[in-house]
Parts: C-alpha cells; sequence; structure tokens
C-alpha cells in the first residue's frame, strides 16, 4: 500500500493495452444543448486540449501546435496491441443500479476474501 502523498505512477502494459474512447454526448431531452454544444467545442479546441494534455494529464486528442505531448500519449504510443473498447449497450448495462450494487459486493468479497451470503434457495 503506498503512502498517503506518495507519488502514484499509471503503469502501461507492453503486450496488451484496452482503451475507450473518449465520448461527449448530448441528450435528446437535454434543457440546454446549447451549452452542451458550446462545452465540447471548447473541449476540441486548441485551448481545450491543452488544458486536456497538460493539466488533465491525459494527452490531446488534437494536437495543437505548440503542445508537447504529455500524460498517457507518449505511453500508449511505446505499448504492443492497443485494442479500443466501443461504447455500446452492453457496456452501459454496469448503469444499472441493481447491477452495479451486486458488482460491487461481488468485487469487495472477492478482495477481502468474504465469504457469500447464504441464501435460501
Amino acid at each position: 500500500m503506498a503512502k498517503r502523498g506518495a507519488p502514484i505512477e499509471i503503469v502501461i502494459p507492453n503486450d496488451y493495452v484496452l482503451v475507450f474512447s473518449r465520448t461527449a454526448l448530448i441528450r435528446n431531452s437535454s434543457p440546454r444543448p446549447d451549452l452542451a454544444k458550446l462545452f465540447i467545442d471548447y473541449l476540441l479546441s486548441d485551448n481545450g486540449q491543452k488544458i486536456v494534455a497538460e493539466t488533465a494529464y491525459l494527452g490531446s486528442i488534437i494536437q495543437p501546435e505548440g503542445v508537447t505531448p504529455t500524460g498517457l500519449a507518449p505511453k500508449l504510443a511505446k505499448a504492443g496491441t492497443i485494442q479500443s473498447l466501443e461504447l455500446s449497450p452492453a457496456l452501459l448495462v454496469a448503469l444499472d443500479p441493481a447491477r452495479k450494487q451486486r458488482f460491487i459486493q461481488n468485487w469487495e468479497r472477492l478482495i477481502t476474501d468474504t465469504p457469500a451470503p447464504l441464501t435460501g434457495r
């Protein structure tokens, strides 16, 4: 376990990396789609990409002039196989509250070695 305040590093495997595309959506029922569009336009602007690359440490999608690639971008460039995961209904199933709670309970049992509760089947 890392000490409080210890630096944390993101390690990219050399053999196989799964990556998500960054996705921004504007819901049809959005109360202010105009503001959502402005935000997405900003994210894709040179200034937005500079913040994403240099402050958020994510690497820019579009390389603005004068911005040095930082964050994950250079590490991913050296990775072996990069497999992109598509945003699909199969991935969105995890947003279901009951499934999410069940996943968390199973995960906690696995990492704490706690037996599953007995059920009256």
